[in-house]
């Protein structure tokens, strides 16, 4: 806590730092002034905390330099007038400037323990109103760009009136977004180096820390190492833009761990390929590799992660999507593929993808062994298998589909099929179609806002009551439960 004393005779100074000093005050907090002028000089300078100032001074006197401050100035300080006179028009004064107390000379130690006593909690509590002040303000600022964000169709005038009224001051004159993936371990961050700043959790992408920062800040020295920034903007409609720019910068920095900081214009993409593409033919069709140590060569070559750090990050995310959408029947763990961005690093991405697509295929090779595959027998009876699957995803927002309609597409007996289809596919067809309508069925309520009733329709359930059983049973949850969840986490 700064502390300033106002007095023309230094012997009367001395001894207030003296007392206040076994008092445990580090008399290098306290500074000093010989009359009110030099008190406003260094007031405006420091900005200390408790002040105490004789009332009668050579040049300007003590109440000179109280209504010199101003009364905001004095409501933000604590103020003792020190006076020889027991007059009440000088204390009236006084207190009308802003003076907390009034003490008449000559003070006692006792006196001025009391004194520092009631200006330190007053300081704190200050600190703490300022405090909470400053976390109100910076909520309703926060509040202001996430809705600019998650906004889509706002004018002009709503970007002014959103931006007077959240205060956001001159910070949006000029200023970068920044972005970052919060983590325990992380270095310092711009918006701990004092300068005027606003954090904000991303309201697509919880992982991330949006940092809002004048624009000149990159340029003097701060840490932003893991950081992908934007363009210097201006203005709050420029928000959603500068989002936009470092979250693409910081995918950047995520696929290519060489890189320590990506600005907008960061390496641009040297080869591009869809292994969507080439995944689909093994997720799909897994007979037509010879051996599971085939497949698996091919896997660890398609998921190499050279390949992918050649990638537009937009790639690699719909190639995971594709992956989570395939697997997800089967194992629900597949749903963490849905976003590769929020593993700790790309090779832990592709190493979950391998496992948990080498889990699949050895899944849909149960009765095969090494050499099953080079059985005729064995790869007819996985290709009418292979067609009873396309049938059913392309028909199962039938209500009416049930294994005998297979069947006969098929021209198989219904219970050689059903033997047929669950040595393939290691689960009975009703339990299968149930699973895949309840995640086709998430896919909506993830995605769309599309009405219950509506979603049960559109994957083969006509009635709701008995969709929102089987999803239940599937997923632990109700239908609207697990939407407000999802877009919780989303």
């Amino acid at each position: 806590m700064k502390i300033l004393i106002v007095d023309d005779e230094r012997t009367i100074r001395s001894g207030l730092i003296a007392m206040l000093a076994r008092e445990g005050q580090d008399p290098a907090d306290v500074l000093e002034a010989e009359n009110g002028d030099r008190a406003l000089e260094l007031y405006r300078r420091g900005r200390p905390w408790f002040v105490i100032t004789d009332i009668r001074m050579a040049l300007r006197s003590g109440l000179d330099f109280l209504e010199g401050l101003g009364a905001r100035a004095a409501r933000d300080s604590y103020i003792v007038i020190l006076s020889g006179y027991d007059d009440f028009s000088y204390a009236q004064r006084a207190m009308r400037g802003g003076a907390r107390e009034y003490i008449l000379k000559p003070i006692s130690r006792f006196d001025l323990a009391a004194s520092l006593r009631r200006a330190t909690e007053a300081f704190r509590a200050f600190q703490e109103s300022a405090a909470d002040l400053t976390r109100s303000a910076n909520l309703v600022r926060e509040s202001a760009l996430r809705y600019v964000a998650l906004s889509e169709s706002l004018k002009a005038e709503d970007y002014e009136s959103l931006a007077r009224q959240s205060d956001f001051g001159r910070l949006l004159d000029s200023y970068r977004v920044c972005a970052w993936k919060r983590s325990a371990a992380a270095p310092a961050r711009p918006w701990q180096s004092g300068e005027a700043r606003l954090r904000l959790v991303d309201p697509f992408i919880p992982y991330l820390d949006l940092i809002v920062v004048p624009s000149d800040l990159l340029l003097r020295g701060v840490s932003l190492e893991g950081c992908g920034y934007s363009d210097p903007v201006s203005g709050l409609a420029a928000f959603p833009c500068a989002r936009a720019q470092a979250i693409a910068a910081w995918k950047r920095l995520f696929l290519d761990p060489s890189l320590k900081v990506a600005g907008p214009d960061g390496q641009r993409v040297v080869e591009d390929f869809d292994p969507a593409a080439e995944l689909e033919g093994m997720l799909r069709h897994p007979e037509l590799f010879p051996s599971k140590a085939e497949s698996a060569a091919r896997l660890a070559s398609f998921l190499d992660p050279r390949r992918f750090r050649k990638l537009r990050p937009e790639r690699v995310a719909s190639t995971f999507g594709f992956v989570a959408r395939e697997l997800e029947r089967q194992d629900e763990r597949a749903s963490e593929l849905y976003d590769p961005f929020a593993f700790g690093s790309l090779e832990q991405a592709l190493d979950c993808c391998a496992r948990l697509v080498d889990a699949y295929l050895s899944l849909r090779r149960v009765g095969l062994g090494e050499q099953g595959a080079a059985s005729a027998e064995l790869t007819k009876s996985r290709r009418l298998i292979e067609a009873a699957l396309r049938f059913v995803q392309s028909h199962f927002p039938d209500p009416g589909l049930t294994m005998a309609m297979v069947s006969n597409q098929l021209s198989l007996s219904y219970n050689y099929f059903s033997e047929l289809f669950k040595s393939v596919t290691g689960k009975n067809f009703v339990a299968y179609l149930r699973q895949l309508r309840i995640a086709q069925a998430r896919v909506l309520l993830r995605e769309t806002n599309l009405m219950v009733e509506d979603i049960a329709a559109k994957v083969g359930y006509a009635d709701a009551k008995a969709f929102s059983k089987a999803f239940k049973a599937d997923v632990g949850c109700s239908p609207s439960e697990y939407r407000l969840a999802e877009r919780d986490i989303i």
